[in-house]
């Protein structure tokens, strides 16, 4: 059995298996991804030019929600 189909096979059991150790390892998990995105300006740009197409609604409530708080509005 290659990767592709154990983890087919087991796609429930590896991603309970990958939040049970983010979840222990909160700040090590975020200092890697900040680090990876300093390090990878370009790529995070693409990726969230790429989210910010498939999720029109949530990028202009994240907006929104940015410039109230910029402008000090309540929330």
């Amino acid at each position: 059995m290659n990767r592709k189909e154990y983890y087919q096979k087991n796609k429930e059991k590896i991603k309970a298996a990958v939040k049970a150790y983010r979840e222990r390892n909160k700040e090590k998990v975020s200092e890697k991804t900040k680090s990876w995105a300093q390090l990878n300006p370009e790529k995070m740009r693409e990726y969230r030019k790429k989210y910010e197409k498939e999720n029109p609604v949530i990028t202009l409530l994240r907006n929104c929600r940015g410039r109230a708080k910029r402008e000090g509005f309540p929330m």
